[in-house]
């Protein structure tokens, strides 16, 4: 739910998945797509950094996630993300985890309801 209507960002899929058909999809509703083997900060380099530069500098901020993550609030909470990163002059953000219905690997990706910008 990253990809639809009021997007104020750019997607750039590096897909390494087995399924043409999901391709296929990404395709068509993003402005770029790579299928290439690799693990997501590896693909990061290589097909961003690497293969893509102009992409890499004409960009603020990059956004790195897995297409099984999803938003209450959908492409409204991506929007709002990269803004609160704009606002506070943020190097580093990323969004938190509802510790009910996400798994919590590390325990400083929890959502914390406090605001602490």
């Amino acid at each position: 739910n990253w990809i639809g209507p009021g997007m104020e960002y750019d997607v750039f899929v590096a897909y390494y998945g087995d399924h043409l058909d999901r391709f296929l999809q990404y395709q068509r509703s993003c402005r770029w797509v790579v299928w290439h083997k690799g693990s997501k900060i590896g693909n990061f380099w290589e097909t961003l950094y690497i293969n893509h530069r102009h992409i890499f500098n004409q960009s603020d901020y990059f956004f790195m996630l897995d297409d099984d993550i999803w938003f209450t609030n959908g492409v409204k909470d991506i929007n709002r993300m990269f803004q609160i990163s704009r606002d506070y002059n943020l190097t580093l953000a990323m969004p938190s985890f509802n510790t009910e219905t996400s798994r919590i690997s590390w325990s400083i990706t929890a959502h914390d309801p406090t605001p602490n910008i």
